[in-house]
């Protein structure tokens, strides 16, 4: 019952199957496993764990399903290749039983897919995701708050305030690993839930938007930008640096772009850029000078800007260009038209395709043909810009 309940509620957004020649799908399945080899074999030299916390979430799962470590190796590349294809029922079907490993001890709680209504839900996540992470996947608790649940979330102490903004959240709804565990009667993952709830391909993103911001906030920034703007021009912000906060990235995901990336853009005079990363060396302040790109500054003090306000400017401006971090996460939530550049090695959650799934209706995929491909990169991002300005 629970699972046609939200297939109603997503059918009348649900985007079809693409359809591709048999040549074209041995294509992408040999390339989808090239990716998922090589995601899975990065490791970290000083604890072994795997890059991406995501994906090291999905191995620790298999790990703790598998007595054999190889065969939960290759059960990981298995999970990852079906991901990166967008076949995410098939992936998720194996892992679905298993918490969180800070919250084994409450395995039994652990949601079987039962009638929820009255229930209060946990829904936890691995303590070590990327903040990215954390916005991309609490879409999943709103489905369980349509089907009569109270929901609570479980994140990083900086997403709680932009979390509590989500109707089918609140106030009190969203907790730090290090407050006291709230009583609940029922756990839940991500995972878990989009089994339960048979959400696929085609019904992920059919929450978007899901974040919000609050009124006096948005009024507050838009006065900061139409005073910024002096130019009056549309406003592209800008998240061309990964790793936010706490967050390092290995260098070898190669997330981050130099902002000359996006000199073609800029000499074109038909927007004004602000990014919220400020340049860090004398060379980037001499190019962010030379473009004519603005910084969006956190609060006084502050070592980065919060994400309720990251929300805020990025649900008043035109478009975002960005890597694949917080950011780009955030525009997407908010319904803001996104174009996330990316490596040709992108992670699963990128897929192999120019959009996604996760942001169906607001997010272009824009990838490097090589490492480092740059010029490329900013011709491809200049022209589906001034495509989107031109059909606006």
């Amino acid at each position: 019952m629970q699972k046609l309940t939200l297939s109603l509620l997503a059918a009348s957004i649900c985007a079809p199957h693409a359809a591709y020649s048999m040549d074209q799908l041995k294509t992408r399945e040999k390339r989808a496993r090239e990716l998922a080899h090589m995601q899975a074999t990065w490791h970290h030299k000083e604890d072994g764990h795997l890059i991406d916390a995501a994906i090291n979430e999905i191995e620790s799962m298999h790990r703790r399903q598998s007595v054999d470590p190889e065969v939960a190796s290759q059960k990981t590349e298995a999970t990852l290749t079906d991901l990166t294809l967008g076949r995410y029922y098939k992936a998720w079907r194996p892992l679905h039983p298993c918490p969180p490993a800070h919250l084994e001890t409450h395995k039994e709680k652990m949601w079987d897919g039962s009638d929820l209504r009255g229930q209060t839900v946990l829904m936890s996540f691995a303590d070590n995701l990327g903040f990215g992470d954390y916005v991309q996947f609490v879409r999943f608790a709103k489905p369980l708050r349509q089907l009569g649940a109270n929901v609570i979330v479980q994140v990083k102490s900086p997403l709680i305030a932009l979390f509590e903004q989500c109707p089918f959240l609140g106030k009190g709804n969203v907790v730090s690993y290090k407050d006291q565990l709230p009583e609940f009667d029922v756990l839940t993952t991500y995972i878990n839930t989009a089994h339960h709830l048979g959400i696929d391909k085609d019904t992920l993103g059919t929450s978007v938007p899901y974040l919000h911001v609050s009124n006096p906030q948005r009024e507050q920034w838009q006065h900061w930008l139409q005073q910024a703007n002096t130019s009056n021009r549309p406003i592209i912000a800008l998240a061309l640096a990964a790793g936010h906060g706490d967050e390092k990235w290995d260098p070898r995901i190669r997330r981050s772009i130099p902002v000359s990336v996006l000199a073609p853009l800029a000499r074109a005079h038909a927007v004004t850029l602000f990014s919220f990363n400020a340049a860090t060396s004398e060379k980037e302040k001499s190019q962010f000078k030379e473009l004519g790109v603005h910084t969006v500054p956190p609060a006084e003090g502050a070592p980065f800007l919060g994400f309720t306000d990251v929300a805020a400017v990025l649900s008043l401006v035109k478009m975002c260009v960005g890597v694949d971090t917080v950011h780009t996460h955030i525009a997407g939530a908010v319904g803001t038209k996104t174009f996330l550049a990316l490596p040709p090695d992108a992670n699963w959650r990128c897929g192999l395709d120019d959009t996604t799934p996760w942001y169906p209706n607001n997010m272009k995929l824009i990838r490097q043909r090589k490492p480092e491909d740059y010029e490329y990169l900013g011709e491809q991002i200049t022209n589906a810009v001034k495509e989107e300005l031109n059909a606006q």
